[in-house]
């Protein structure tokens, strides 16, 4: 049950940043009779310019992400002509993704919404509209998380206001730190913190600090890392504000991470209980035992899970009213993720979890169906978008790529025009020493000119880190080491010399080198597989815009330039 509230979290992170509608969502633009709505749109643009601020992102470019779905639509649309639309790999994959979907929005409204309340996320949503910055001193008490001595809470609260009145006689808050502060992880920041960081204390601090200004000294507040003393050194407005739905939900699926966790984890696990009691959920054990045993034994013979027997395949794991899972079912439904199965069944004991996630989610988005989740506007928008575009990814895997042909003569042409990018560089090999005493470099020099064994005085004398590291060998390096003007100077001097002393920026070094191997063209024969992928894919590239035009051509295209040029 756990693992499915940490799948229905991560999933709902992930998915819930994608789409937001709203009630009636408005069209800016068709392709033939499939619409794009504005929203999709608007989404577009955000996860690939990154801003929520529309009026930073020039008209050109809202109007080739509006192209991007344009053809996106376009491509699937020949998918489905094409039949892909009934292949089972992308009908899976689509009712994988619509579980989860489903799952994850009935989440929210069972679980997530219950747990926080509205008034409280709505404020949060207000306080984030500034990015804050500062230090936080963190004072400590017997019990507290931060500190494991006996200082009693009253001392740590006069030691707190001790702080507080140093800071407002003007002490600097990273001195007030390194003495006061008894978290370990703060410290390491010497306080410091770019942005606030919420989730991390409680709503109460939140609140003070989030309502506070620039130049504000806020505490001391309790809390369980101890009493906490924040210095704000700045107090802005964000330049991506914070104001679409789909924040306000974000922010709420954080809260319940964090603050609300375990009403969270209570809320879930008294719903998910009504629901197997509805469906009167049979696990059979003897049957999870029998397929343990058929994973070892098709793991001991290295065969594949789809080759199973009939009645392998037909051995029953659960019942439940209205349905039951076999052997089969699992490899059909992870078909995609086999790894998944043979892991998650390997034992008797981790195939019962396995079955009770695996029976969760089918309830789940049952219940999410009773509902009417799969009616709500926003979830229409993310699947359908969803299913466009996993279709024009299909397209261009079952229709397109197989089409590729990547001739030996092509790939030897291009060989032959590119060698150089299939070329080593030459190296050289050598030793350093390095020192930041030019008094010291001098002698070192002097007693390697004298005969002494460079390597052990390499080993011995090495102050810079990276080089000491490696007893001062590096073996052979390129023109292109990470170790520069070092190695450019063992090249100078070729093979088999000695040469100092080098002042380059804060070190003196002195060189020996060694061998020397010559740039070295790498055969067809090594490289021949890149190539050949390389040539593949700007097939692949040329052939789907090709198609883009035929299509394009052949369409009926609509776009609201109203509406684009507004959308900001």
């Amino acid at each position: 049950m756990k693992a499915l509230a940490r799948i229905l979290i991560v999933v709902g992170l992930l998915s819930s940043v994608v789409f937001q509608c709203a009630r009636e969502p408005k069209i800016v633009a068709k392709v033939d009779t499939m619409p794009i709505p504005l929203e999709e749109l608007r989404r577009a643009i955000i996860d690939q310019y990154k801003t929520r601020d529309l009026n930073k992102v020039p008209p050109a470019v809202r109007k080739k992400i509006l192209d991007n779905l344009i053809n996106e639509r376009l491509l699937a649309k020949k998918a489905i002509e094409v039949g892909l639309d009934k292949d089972p790999e992308f009908v899976q994959e689509y009712q994988a993704y619509r579980q989860r979907i489903l799952a994850t929005n009935l989440y929210d409204e069972e679980i997530i919404d219950k747990a926080v309340p509205d008034a409280l996320a709505k404020k949060y949503l207000r306080w984030m509209q500034y990015n804050v910055k500062g230090y936080v001193i963190v004072v400590g008490y017997k019990g507290s998380f931060a500190y494991h001595g006996d200082r009693s809470k009253e001392e740590a609260r006069k030691r707190a206001e001790e702080v507080r009145q140093k800071l407002q006689e003007g002490v600097p808050a990273e001195e007030l730190v390194l003495k006061y502060s008894d978290d370990y992880a703060t410290r390491q920041k010497k306080g410091q913190f770019l942005s606030y960081p919420i989730g991390q204390y409680s709503p109460e601090v939140d609140e003070a600090v989030l309502t506070s200004h620039a130049n504000a000294i806020v505490g001391p507040l309790d809390s369980r890392k101890g009493f906490l003393i924040f210095k704000i050194t700045e107090f802005a407005p964000r330049t991506n504000q914070l104001k679409l739905d789909i924040d306000l939900k974000l922010i709420k699926r954080r809260l319940a991470n964090t603050y609300f966790s375990q009403k969270t984890r209570e809320l879930f696990q008294k719903f998910n209980d009504e629901i197997r009691k509805r469906f009167h959920v049979e696990i059979k054990k003897e049957n999870l035992t029998k397929f343990a045993q058929i994973i070892q034994n098709k793991s001991k013979g290295r065969q594949s899970l789809e080759n199973l027997t009939p009645e392998e395949a037909g051995l029953v794991l659960a019942t439940y009213d209205g349905g039951q899972v076999t052997v089969g079912d699992l490899i059909d439904a992870y078909k995609n993720n086999l790894r998944e199965v043979l892991y998650g069944f390997s034992n008797p004991r981790m195939g019962q979890r396995s079955i009770q996630n695996h029976l969760n989610m089918i309830f789940w988005t049952r219940v999410a169906e009773e509902k009417g989740i799969p009616d709500k506007p926003e979830v229409k928008l993310e699947l359908t978008h969803f299913y466009y575009s996993k279709l024009a990814q299909y397209l261009e895997k079952k229709y397109l790529q197989p089409k590729i042909q990547v001739t030996d003569e092509e790939v030897k042409d291009y060989y032959e025009k590119h060698k150089n990018d299939y070329a080593r560089s030459d190296q050289i090999e050598l030793w350093v020493i390095s020192t930041k005493d030019k008094k010291v470099a001098d002698k070192l020099y002097q007693r390697v000119q004298n005969g002494e064994d460079f390597a052990k005085l390499a080993a011995q004398f090495n102050e810079r880190q990276d080089i000491k590291r490696w007893n001062g060998y590096l073996k052979y390096q390129s023109r292109k080491s990470i170790f520069g003007s070092v190695v450019m100077r063992a090249f100078e001097l070729g093979p088999n010399k000695i040469g100092g002393v080098y002042h380059i920026r804060q070190y003196y070094y002195i060189i020996k080198t060694g061998g020397y191997k010559p740039k070295k063209f790498r055969p067809l024969e090594e490289v021949e597989k890149s190539i050949r992928a390389t040539l593949r894919q700007r097939k692949l590239e040329k052939a789907k815009e090709q198609l883009i035009q035929e299509l394009r051509r052949n369409a009926y295209l609509y776009i609201n330039d109203t509406l684009l040029r507004n959308l900001a």
